[in-house]
């Protein structure tokens, strides 16, 4: 059985399209946005497996969406999330 992840969307650059999820272990997961996505701070978000590389579909529960993403990283600490997003 695959778990779903889910996280709080905690920070955004959107000029580099980039987003960090603090997820339920407490850690970030870092993804891109493909082209124009509706994502804000403080969306709930889940996603199928735990540390999926590259492409992969995000549920955002707070907008009742489903996007492509591209993630880039997993298991982030808050100290390197502005790195992680490119500011």
């Amino acid at each position: 059985i695959r778990k779903a992840m889910k996280g709080i969307i905690h920070n955004i650059n959107k000029q580099r399209a980039m987003v960090a999820v603090l997820t339920e272990q407490e850690d970030y997961s870092i993804f891109e946005m493909l082209g124009y996505d509706d994502f804000d701070i403080g969306d709930e978000v889940s996603w199928i497996e735990d540390n999926p590389s590259g492409g992969c579909e995000v549920k955002n529960i707070s907008k009742n969406t489903t996007i492509e993403v591209l993630f880039q990283n997993h298991y982030i600490s808050e100290k390197n999330v502005k790195q992680q997003l490119l500011f």
